[in-house]
Order: C-alpha cells, then sequence, then structure tokens
C-alpha cells in the first residue's frame, strides 16, 4: 500500500476486498486460524492512519 491517505470510501472498498479474498481462503491455509484478526488489524490500522493525518481537526471537533 501507498503512503497516500484513503478515504472513508477507498477504506471500504479495500475491506470488502480483503474480506472476499479471506473467505475464500481454504481451512487448509496455515494463516486461516488468524484470518479474521489480521483483517480487522488492517481496518483498524487504516482507520488509525486517516485519524492521525486528520488530527487537528479531530481535536478540534472532538476535543483530546
Amino acid at each position: 500500500m501507498d503512503n497516500q491517505v484513503q478515504t472513508p470510501f477507498q477504506i471500504s472498498d479495500t475491506a470488502d476486498k480483503n474480506m472476499r479474498l479471506a473467505e475464500v481462503m481454504g481451512p487448509e491455509d496455515k494463516r486461516a486460524n488468524v484470518t479474521y484478526a489480521d483483517l480487522a488489524t488492517q481496518l483498524f490500522e487504516l482507520i488509525a492512519k486517516v485519524v492521525e493525518v486528520r488530527q487537528p481537526v479531530v481535536e478540534t471537533f472532538y476535543g483530546m
């Protein structure tokens, strides 16, 4: 992934794409047990990156 911050729609598209890829993964895959944990981690990292870049706006409206 590049260093460009994604919009909420891009995050949603990325998450959907990753979920579809995970759904076709079979139980014989060595990472099958942690697939959904990996997906959740990726999603939260994308959201955290957006919040970090938009920190001034977050602080203005939500305080810190």
